[in-house]
């Protein structure tokens, strides 16, 4: 056994154990959190997307992007008398010589089309394993008409804080129903 949040004199805390007690506590899904911006996405030029503050959570593993922060992502021109969907990703990277875990917002450039555009495709792989190098969590998909950069759709979903999600669910023995009932934190 080993006590992760107490004192033990030395550093013994790690990224493994902080990513299983989030998915003990949250799950393994990924998700943005109800902080900040939320990522919001908005296109600043013709080539450029701006992604907003926030929290997410992928596969236990918590990425910010602090309070007031933003980045500026890069979008591939488009072609005339053509459409594109371009992914904005959360990418996850692990070198597996040294262990170091890093995530970067990036795009997925999709493939130029005369007909109805696809998403490209979106690398996932398993974080929680320990042998995963790179995963993407999508964010937005950016649609590309001829030169025109539409308006940003969103694909993740969002997780609102514990303490705003107040109701208990609990099941009845008698029925063999769920039954959820609204928690009463004011007293």
């Amino acid at each position: 056994m080993h006590l992760v949040t107490g004192y033990g004199g030395k550093a013994h805390i790690t990224a493994d154990a902080v990513g299983a007690f989030n998915i003990g506590l949250i799950g393994s899904g990924e998700y943005v959190f109800n902080t900040g911006k939320k990522f919001a996405a908005s296109v600043i030029t013709s080539n450029t997307v701006r992604i907003m503050d926030g929290d997410l959570i992928m596969q236990g593993r918590h990425v910010t992007l602090k309070n007031g922060a933003y980045e500026e992502l890069e979008i591939s021109n488009g072609v005339n008398a053509m459409k594109r969907n371009d992914i904005i990703v959360a990418r996850y990277t692990r070198n597996v010589k040294t262990g170091i875990e890093e995530v970067a917002l990036a795009v997925v450039q999709g493939v130029s089309t005369d007909g109805t555009p696809s998403d490209p495709e979106i690398t996932t792989g398993d974080i929680i394993s320990g042998n995963c190098t790179l995963h993407e969590m999508p964010l937005w998909r950016i649609p590309i008409t001829d030169l025109t950069v539409g308006k940003p759709v969103q694909l993740f979903k969002t997780l609102d804080a514990l303490e705003n999600m107040l109701q208990i669910v609990s099941f009845n023995r008698e029925t063999g129903e769920l039954v959820t009932k609204t928690a009463d934190y004011t007293g």
